[in-house]
């Protein structure tokens, strides 16, 4: 009696990730999708617009990537100081 199997299967190839699976514009256009399907008013829309284009100016003056995973609670801690210091001044 022969034997028919091969042996284990190798796999060759690495299937591929999304490559924008951490980034934050992707991720807030995803964000921006569920809040128009709720029916959030478009001034509010607007409103995350210019907050997320506030955040992403903080990102780059201090250097730190476009990645989710780059994002914990010291950046965002210091994104609120910015904020209160050099942008919104009364």
């Amino acid at each position: 009696m022969t034997d028919i199997r091969k042996g284990k299967r190798v796999k060759n190839s690495r299937s591929t990730v999304q490559r924008n699976t951490y980034k934050l514009d992707k991720l807030f256009e995803q964000f921006k999708e569920v809040k128009k399907a709720e029916g959030i008013a478009y001034s509010t829309i607007s409103q995350y617009d210019e907050n997320f284009a506030y955040f992403v100016d903080y990102l780059d003056c201090a250097d730190i990537p476009h990645d989710i995973r780059k994002i914990n609670e010291d950046v965002l801690r210091s994104y609120v100081v910015y904020m209160r210091e050099e942008i919104a001044r009364y």
